[in-house]
């Protein structure tokens, strides 16, 4: 879909992750014994302030529209065990939707965008899902969906409120974000539908070619 693959350290800062709300309940994430820099003392417990984090770094080194994602493990807490590991798959979108033109305007990504990203991803997958209307602090106030596989919570997707922007330093706006838990929506695919199927070994090769042939070929 158009989309750049990105990967990030799954260390990070304590003011990095305080940045993304949380809810009140969430554990404190686990400290390294022997961390090797301030910027990397803790395991992550969220994908969203590392994409952001790309996104502020990267957001004046590109002309068009940036569209990123990430495939990830978030690291959650555990008394008396290890730290439960959760895949998750989240993504940004913002900037100009394409270049401008003498025939129409550059346009901006947004909400939709998105949206159509993840339904082609929903419907590759065979999935039975559908979007609904819900308030995360993470979004603006009714700009944010709850992404739903055959009747289980599975992820969200909305604009990000503009004081979270201002605090990863992000001047682009809108900028439009997505998260699907993977651990749970992969177990609703649908057996039996879906077949794998290599990629080819080499790149392809193109070339224009100019040939003479005589009228009666």
């Amino acid at each position: 879909s158009g989309m750049q693959e990105v990967i990030s350290s799954s260390l990070t800062s304590m003011a990095n992750l305080e940045k993304i709300p949380a809810p009140t309940d969430l554990v404190q994430p686990l400290r390294l014994a022997n961390p090797m820099s301030e910027d990397q003392q803790y395991l992550r417990t969220t994908l969203r302030s590392t994409i952001l984090s790309t996104l502020s770094a990267n957001q004046f080194n590109v002309r068009d529209g940036i569209k990123i994602f990430e495939v990830g493990r978030v690291y959650i807490p555990r008394p008396s065990d290890l730290p439960l590991e959760l895949e998750m798959l989240v993504g940004v979108l913002t900037g100009p939707r394409w270049s401008a033109t003498w025939l129409e305007s550059e346009g901006s990504l947004d909400f939709f965008d998105a949206k159509g990203i993840l339904e082609a991803l929903l419907n590759q997958l065979h999935f039975r899902y559908n979007f609904e209307p819900m308030e995360d602090t993470l979004f603006l106030p009714g700009r944010g969906a709850r992404i739903s596989v055959q009747g289980s919570p599975v992820g969200v997707l909305g604009e990000v409120h503009t004081q979270i922007l201002e605090s990863f330093q992000i001047d682009t706006a809108p900028v439009i974000l997505f998260e699907l838990d993977l651990e749970v929506a992969l177990r609703h695919i649908p057996s039996g539908t879906s077949q794998y199927k290599p990629l080819p070994r080499y790149p392809g090769a193109y070339r224009d070619l100019a040939l003479t042939l005589d009228l009666h070929v």
